[in-house]
């Protein structure tokens, strides 16, 4: 079956194997948490309601009524979704499968939507190819037929006794390898010039196309398909309601105003999380993500639908064999047996504790849901507050590692207040009615939820953010990552803001449009802190009249190891701004910073904060002293116009004079001190066990260990490009092969270190060359024609054929594949560093070797490093885990007898990825290990690196990343 999981499948189930122990993390003691306010009358989106996809047109096999039943019923051991989507086949006579389960939903109350793949064969052509080139375009001129084929369509289910909802333009058209794609002009186009042909004479409403994933609009796809549409007077006359997908989705991407504030209903109709692995609906608290994506969705995305990819499925809401609830069906009926169509999401305190996820709903005047999930392992004691309202009775339903949808009746509440305990990796949803406010649900779920402007308080804040009790809303910038914590202005709080690799990337906070509009004035005010000198901005960035992006400074200064203001009492919003982002960013330095205090107020307020130090004779307060304070102190005795900083008063007598410059001239002119030590000059580095010697590379790398995307230009093949050859070899688990890449310029009177890439489970040697997903080859050509790595070898090997007896395919054995067979083999037939295959020549030269590899590849590393320590020095473990555990990795080190600046490892994973939970308690013990392992962000100073990248899910076109952060750290010998 051709589908998402074609792309995501094969390194997806090579996790299978490593959250076998999740279930059984021990549970901490109860913490405390700040109380969840609920606001019934501050509404945002109506909610359609939860579904799923039923495709027995490619599964193979249909819902059984009882099934139906199980899944779209309200009653008990029933899931109660609201929502079904269908596939609208290009073969018309495939179209009746669709019919019975359909037609059952209906029956119970379920929404049905529908999605086309392709268009009939009549009306398309071959496209480029890969993700975004399709296997499909359509052909030029079949647009009016393909309107047609969808409103026959429509007309056919009707005819049938199902009303569908609506009908979408495409599915996925920029992920498209399988199907046909679109780019997002033509959808806006087609929508505009065919859209109602589409509904023509039907009930049906149209939907946009669903992207892949509702990614940065910088991609040039995700979020571009909505607002093409959107920039289009006629598309969004004609489009009803926008849908995507959530594939790869982080958290910071959900939010979009300029779709929220359209007017029409966001559907996300299809993902599944954490994975597609076989068997995995079941396990737990895996399935405690299922949860926590559809909160983001409903509260950081405003999604008025949630639909999971395949109802029925070894991974999905109900067992594929024996079709009942299964641990993740039962997370989604945390929200869809209780939060019904209909319903209005309100305000509620999202994150009153760490790992505790709050979400509220309003049914009536007289009730409303309180959805808490709670992914950490820690149990909590959570109060609930529901402002302004007297309580009369709390039910709870709860879904723990134990418990499925736990019915306790009549919780304790006094007046507007209720605790509740929230056992570690639980979903709660509490039922809460109350005596009535007079105050309805909007009689109409499609009508635009009205944002009401903030009021200013006593002071004049619209808000006033002090970090005391968690982020504030505030997100990591570009590579940036935010937590609470850090040195505060005031109080104890304090934003952290770290792993900053350009000047741009910062913190962010998006402002409430209703608010903050256009063409306003307002006063903002931050404080940050920057242990090293660098000019702080405080900055806008908004969506101009013309849909494009653009920014603005509000405020700048210099902070030099203590906190300065960033303050602006009467910044005026450029007219036509829409969706303001507030955001703090430098001029050039990229270290971390901490902010506190953050203020937007009313226009005028004058709000206090802290001063910077005083720099003398920085007179245009640019936080330097240079020529260009000499010309504004100059200009300011000419004139008296204009301003100079305090720094001007240079001889300190409070009075700027003549002698002010004079002095200032004498500090531009004075002679540099004299250097009394020799500069350094780059050495020869030699240890006891390397036979080569060779200089410290010369190559381009941050001394600083960060993760960082490589640029989307380093996946596009550059005019000198590596050889990628399929080398066959005779080893000791028989005749094999693997694929061999040699830098471009690749000569036999050079030598050349080898790195050593294994595949995940499931997987082969071709996985990670030749693939437009993966693209490893070509990202390897620009880093080192961008000189950020020496020309390597590199090599991809297969454990599949190894010895398998410990259940790990193969990865568990292949390092003696490696040590017997590939090693000699590549070491004689390449020019290396190894003048012989002989165990003590591989010995020798360690320094030039390095092996990594990706989920059980990763694995496959740690077992290298146990038992090829003496052979190889660097190791890569990417989203793996070491089956051997710690002490395995330090007794093999104890064994070989090599010092901490004798070996080398760089581990990597996603903090959404499957390995994350596995790999983190063995990276804590290794870290604590200091007899074996320096753990240091410095380049220079350890031995043992950790990546965590945020958001990252089990993918390799996310792990890839891995090893461009990775490589330049590599082949440096005695370090």
């Amino acid at each position: 079956m051709k589908r998402i999981g074609q792309i995501m499948f094969a390194s997806l189930m090579s996790g299978i194997m490593l959250f076998q122990t999740a279930a059984m993390m021990p549970v901490s003691t109860t913490s405390a948490a700040g109380a969840c306010t609920v606001n019934t009358n501050k509404t945002y989106q109506s909610i359609r309601g939860f579904g799923g996809m039923n495709l027995p047109e490619w599964q193979g096999y249909d819902l059984t009524d009882a099934q139906i039943q199980t899944v779209f019923g309200n009653g008990d051991g029933q899931l109660g979704l609201t929502v079904l989507r269908i596939f609208v086949s290009d073969d018309q006579s495939a179209w009746s499968r669709a019919v019975p389960t359909a037609k059952g939903a209906q029956k119970l109350g379920a929404t049905v939507f529908a999605t086309p793949w392709n268009p009939p064969a009549s009306m398309r052509t071959n496209g480029s190819g890969g993700r975004t080139g399709g296997k499909y375009v359509l052909k030029s001129g079949s647009e009016a037929a393909y309107a047609q084929h969808l409103n026959s369509y429509i007309k056919y289910m009707e005819g049938q006794g199902i009303n569908l909802y609506s009908v979408s333009v495409q599915n996925e058209p920029d992920c498209s390898s399988d199907w046909t794609h679109w780019k997002p002009a033509a959808t806006a186009s087609f929508i505009a010039n065919y859209g109602k042909a589409v509904k023509q004479g039907t009930k049906a409403k149209l939907m946009s196309a669903e992207s892949f994933q509702y990614g940065n609009e910088s991609t040039g796809y995700g979020k571009n398909y909505y607002k093409a549409v959107i920039q289009n007077q006629q598309a969004m006359e004609n489009c009803d309601l926008f849908g995507t997908h959530f594939y790869g989705t982080q958290r910071s991407q959900m939010d979009y105003p300029t779709v929220e504030n359209s007017g029409k209903e966001i559907w996300m109709t299809e993902v599944y999380v954490p994975n597609s692995d076989t068997n995995s609906a079941n396990r737990f608290p895996e399935a405690i993500s299922v949860a926590e994506n559809i909160h983001n969705g409903l509260v950081v995305g405003n999604m008025s639908a949630y639909v999971w990819w395949y109802i029925r499925r070894s991974y999905s809401l109900i067992g594929q064999d024996d079709g009942k609830p299964t641990k993740r069906g039962y997370m989604m009926a945390q929200y869809s047996k209780y939060v019904r169509p209909g319903d209005v999401r309100i305000d509620a305190t999202e994150q009153p504790n760490n790992n505790v996820l709050c979400s509220a709903y309003k049914h009536s005047d007289k009730q409303i849901e309180i959805v808490a999930v709670n992914k950490g392992t820690s149990e909590v004691s959570q109060q609930f507050t529901v402002s302004g309202r007297n309580i009369t009775n709390v039910d709870r339903y709860r879904t723990t590692g134990s418990e499925n949808l736990a019915e306790t009746k009549n919780l304790t509440a006094q007046g507007s207040s209720f605790s509740a305990q929230l056992p570690g990796n639980s979903v709660s949803t509490f039922v809460v009615t109350m005596d009535s406010d007079g105050v309805a649900v909007p009689e109409n779920p499609n009508e635009p939820v009205v944002v009401e402007p903030l009021k200013p308080d006593a002071n004049g804040y619209y808000f006033h953010d002090t970090f005391e009790n968690g982020t504030d809303e505030w997100e990591g910038r570009g590579s940036a990552a935010v937590a609470k914590g850090g040195t505060a202005y005031q109080g104890s709080g304090a934003l952290s803001i770290s792993g900053r690799e350009k000047a741009w990337h910062g913190a962010q906070k998006t402002l409430q449009y209703a608010t903050f509009e256009g063409g306003k004035e307002y006063s903002f005010s931050a404080n940050v802190y920057s242990a090293a000198a660098q000019k702080v901005m405080l900055s806008l960035q908004y969506t101009d009249a013309a849909g494009e992006k653009k920014y603005d400074h509000i405020a700048q200064a210099v902070s030099e190891g203590g906190y300065v203001q960033l303050a602006n009492p009467n910044y005026r919003i450029p007219d036509g701004a829409s969706d303001p982002m507030l955001y703090i960013e430098t001029e050039d330095g990229t270290g971390d910073l901490f902010l506190d205090e953050v203020i937007g107020a009313v226009a005028g307020t004058k709000i206090e904060g802290a001063k910077a130090a005083l720099r003398k004779g920085d007179v245009n307060g640019d936080g330097k002293t240079d020529a260009a304070d000499a010309d504004t102190l100059l200009k300011y005795l000419l004139t008296r116009e204009g301003t100079v900083s305090e720094g001007a008063d240079l001889n300190g007598d409070r009075i700027i004079t003549a002698a002010d410059l004079t002095l200032l001239k004498q500090t531009l002119t004075a002679p540099a001190p004299a250097q009394t030590t020799a500069p350094p000059v780059q050495t020869t580095v030699t240890t006891a066990t390397t036979a080569q010697v060779s200089q410290t590379p010369a190559f381009n790398y941050n001394a600083n260990l960060q993760y960082k995307a490589a640029p989307d230009s380093y996946f596009k093949q550059p005019a000198n490009h590596g050889k990628v050859t399929e080398v066959k070899y005779s080893g000791i688990n028989g005749n094999k092969t693997m694929l061999v890449y040699t830098p471009y310029g690749y000569s036999e009177s050079k030598q050349y270190n080898v790195f050593y890439l294994m595949h995940g489970g499931g997987e082969n040697e071709k996985t990670c060359f030749n693939d437009e997903k993966i693209n490893i080859d070509v990202m390897l050509d620009n880093m080192i024609a961008k000189g950020d790595i020496e020309p390597m070898i590199v090599v991809t090997p297969t454990f599949n054929g190894c010895p398998s007896s410990d259940g790990n395919m193969g990865a568990g054995t292949v390092w003696n594949e490696m040590r017997q067979s590939i090693i000699p083999y590549v070491e004689s037939h390449y020019s290396t560093y190894a003048k012989s295959t002989s165990i003590e020549d591989l010995k020798a030269s360690r320094y030039h070797r390095a092996y990594g590899g990706f989920s059980m590849g990763g694995g496959s590393t740690w077992n290298m490093l146990i038992n090829n320590l003496d052979i190889c020095a660097y190791y890569m473990p990417l989203s793996g885990h070491c089956w051997g555990g710690a002490s395995a990795i330090t007794n093999a080190i104890d064994k070989s007898g090599f010092a901490k600046n004798e070996y080398f490892v760089l581990a990597a994973t996603g903090t959404e990825d499957v390995a994350y939970n596995n790999m983190v308690p063995l990276i804590n013990t290794l870290k604590g290990d200091q007899k074996h392992f320096t753990y240091t962000s410095d380049f220079s100073k350890g031995n043992f690196y950790f990546l965590a990248a945020n958001g990252n899910v089990h993918y390799w076109p996310q792990v890839r990343h891995y090893i461009y952060d990775a490589l330049p750290y590599f082949f440096h010998e005695g370090k």
